[in-house]
């Protein structure tokens, strides 16, 4: 704009007559309808934003400019205001998300970490009862032995007593004859069974 001159360099009509009488019959191109542009109309064009222009208009043009760059920083600032409750919207429902789906995670280790705790102790208490069971089956089975060994013992004691008397009543029997008698004197075989019987004992003591 500094280039041009300030004022119009044209009378009143000079544009109209350089204008045709009709319309062209075909388009022309963009740099005819520029060059038609530069040479008929800004020769006519007295140019307020020149930098030598110092005449005075009234014009609310700054006030325009004013209102619609305020409507754009209103506009800026409302964008930017749902950007961020957006962005503050969405973090908060990742963080929610992320907090559920750690108390979920946490909630699901506590239980099966219970479960197993339960599963142990079961299994634990069944292995102390198995075991329990097998020493009570274990000791009554060596109680059994012990009692069948004592009712043997007894019995085989009680033979043994049986077949001793029965070879001291034979010997009591046969010290009446004098050669048993004589026998008896020398031999001590009756006094040695009575003592394993314990007869001996008894008959001392009378």
């Amino acid at each position: 704009v500094g280039e041009r001159p300030v004022r119009a360099q044209t009378k009143p009509g000079d544009m109209l007559n350089a204008l045709p009488e009709t319309p062209p019959e075909h388009g022309e191109g963009m740099e005819a309808i520029f060059a038609d542009f530069e040479q008929k109309v800004m020769p006519g064009i007295t140019h307020w934003q020149h930098p030598r222009f110092f005449a005075y208009f009234a014009s609310n043009a700054a006030a325009r400019l004013l209102e619609i760059a305020t409507r754009n920083a209103d506009e800026l600032v409302e964008d930017a205001k749902d950007q961020a409750d957006k962005i503050i919207g969405e973090a908060r429902t990742k963080a929610e998300r992320l907090t559920n789906e750690s108390r979920g995670k946490a909630d699901r280790l506590e239980t099966d970490a219970r479960i197993r705790a339960q599963k142990l102790d079961e299994e634990t208490n069944e292995r102390r009862q198995q075991a329990v069971a097998a020493i009570e089956r274990e000791r009554y089975e060596l109680q059994r032995e012990v009692e069948h060994l004592r009712a043997y013992e007894r019995e085989y004691r009680a033979r043994l007593k049986n077949y001793f008397q029965s070879q001291l009543d034979q010997l009591a029997a046969n010290e009446n004859t004098p050669a048993a008698a004589n026998q008896g004197q020398n031999d001590g075989s009756p006094r040695r069974l009575r003592s394993l019987l314990g007869d001996e004992d008894s008959n001392a003591s009378l």
